[in-house]
């Protein structure tokens, strides 16, 4: 019951589920709950993670971006190098994907970055955001954080529509459109 499959893992889940599914290429498609299931572990519940990480932070540091939010110009910090480098492969992989009508394989490309982004970037980058002081590192922290979520939603928002204009909203600025669906696609850097 697609009901049931909704209000116990969201639209998302089950949106996100069939794109990146043989589905989509007119295929035959064996329907799992534990199937959709994984899709939110792995991809939903960890950008929305990612996400209250930088909230609580940001909130209680009182950190505001700046008003066209962008990330740190030439950031000394490999860890913020390395994460805008995989979000620009993303950005990159996805394009080419939608451009070529490979829509499985778009789909199929988010776990990979909010493995990144999760696993290895915020883990490794905890203590950045947890100094006592405000330095020019936690600001650079920030920055990075903040536009790589921006643009995760700005990517993510044809494949998973809701959570990514709930953590859009929440991130953006004045100077920035109502909605990521107004968003164009993010260029990569």
């Amino acid at each position: 019951d697609t009901k049931y499959i909704f209000d116990k893992y969201g639209a998302d889940s089950l949106r996100l589920f069939m794109l990146s599914s043989p589905v989509v290429r007119a295929e035959d498609l064996k329907f799992s709950e534990n199937s959709i299931k994984e899709v939110m572990r792995s991809v939903l519940l960890p950008a929305w993670n990612a996400y209250s990480f930088f909230v609580t932070y940001a909130n209680l540091d009182k950190w505001t971006p700046d008003e066209n939010p962008a990330p740190p110009k030439n950031p000394s910090n490999p860890l913020d190098r390395w994460i805008l480098s995989s979000l620009s492969e993303m950005t990159v992989e996805i394009m080419n994907h939608m451009d070529n009508y490979r829509l499985q394989q778009a789909a199929c490309r988010f776990e990979k970055f909010v493995d990144s982004l999760t696993n290895w970037y915020i883990r490794r980058s905890r203590r950045r955001f947890w100094k006592s002081q405000n330095d020019g590192d936690k600001n650079d922290a920030y920055m990075t954080l903040h536009y790589v979520l921006l643009t995760f939603c700005k990517t993510a928002a044809p494949f998973i529509p809701f959570i990514t204009e709930e953590i859009y909203r929440s991130l953006k600025t004045d100077s920035m459109p109502e909605s990521v669906h107004l968003c164009s696609y993010p260029e990569p850097m």
